[in-house]
This record gives structure tokens, sequence and C-alpha cells, in this order.
């Protein structure tokens, strides 16, 4: 049996058994996977928004804003 390790950044999977990338769910929009072999996604750190779905990296938000709250998906909940 393979374990989540196939899940590249990005993905992860909670179920062991995994046989392939395939397999692997993509990280929600408020959330990223930096590395393989997650059995969960971060949640976006206060400061960055992830406005996407299966992002390796949270967002810094634009110069002259900031995120006070974590999760955050769009740019736009940033603010000055």
């Amino acid at each position: 049996l393979r374990s989540p390790s196939w899940c590249p950044a990005g993905t992860y999977q909670r179920k062991t058994g995994a046989t392939s990338p395939s397999e692997c769910l993509l990280c929600s929009a408020g959330f990223y996977g930096d590395s393989y072999g997650k059995t969960g996604c971060f949640i976006c750190p206060a400061g960055y928004y992830c406005d996407g779905m299966g992002l390796t990296a949270a967002k810094a938000c634009p110069a002259g804003t900031y995120q006070p709250t974590t999760g955050a998906n769009s740019a736009t909940a940033c603010i000055s």
C-alpha cells in the first residue's frame, strides 16, 4: 500500500493506499500545500491570500495592504 507521499505540492490525500497522484485532492482556495506527501493543506496565514485551488504557496498581500485573518481566498481581502 502506498501512502500520501505520492501527492505533489498543492494536493493532499487523507487515506492510505493511494496508488498514484491522480487520487490526490487539490487544496481548496484559502489553503495551500507546500510539499509532497501531505495529508492536509495549510490554512492561508494572516498577511497572505490563497486565491486558487492547488496552490503551492501563499501569496503576500499587495504592498501597502494587510490581511488580518487567516484563510483569505482573494486579494480583495487585503486591506489598507
